[in-house]
């Protein structure tokens, strides 16, 4: 992270505005160690645990990604940095329980953690693909039915988090 950018988050901070951060955690370390003092919350997206898995589907492994949130979590005590867990749910890919229960399990014990948000899959990047004149492959994929994404959100609960539905 550059200068300009610590310093506006400063800025904003000493503004007394609330600053959030929408991330994979797919980057480098300093990227985050540059605003975490500044930075009252992440959404961290965590789509698969299995690490080939998450490389066949995402192109790279998820071993950054999981570092990154535990360094965020080491720090907790300093910086007090919430983390909304966002868990996209994707039928066939990343919807399994097992995947769900090795998050809860990897999570369990962070303090850092606020959430677990199940995120339902949706359709509103298709008109992007279209735009940039790339091949939309997720047009077979059907939401997941609330009743489902229900008894996911109880199999979360029932490991100790809050959960929250997002369809």
């Amino acid at each position: 992270v550059d200068g300009d950018m610590i310093e506006l988050y400063r800025g904003v901070k000493e503004a007394g505005i609330s600053i959030g951060v929408d991330t994979t955690g797919f980057v480098p370390w300093e990227s985050i160690a540059g605003v975490l003092p500044f930075v009252d919350f992440f959404l961290w997206d965590l789509k698969v645990m299995d690490r080939e898995k998450h490389k066949a589907l995402t192109g790279a492994d998820n071993r950054l990604i999981l570092e990154n949130l535990q360094r965020v979590e080491g720090l907790f005590a300093q910086y007090g940095t919430r983390v909304y867990v966002r868990c996209i749910q994707v039928p066939g890919m990343t919807d399994s329980d097992e995947n769900l229960l090795q998050t809860c399990a990897f999570l369990r014990g962070m303090r850092c953690i606020e959430e677990i948000d199940l995120i339902n899959f949706h359709h509103m990047g298709k008109k992007r693909y279209e735009y940039i004149q790339r091949d939309y492959a997720m047009d077979e994929v059907e939401p997941m039915e609330k009743a489902r994404l229900e008894e996911k959100k109880k199999l979360v609960e029932a490991q100790g988090f809050r959960c929250w539905i997002s369809s």
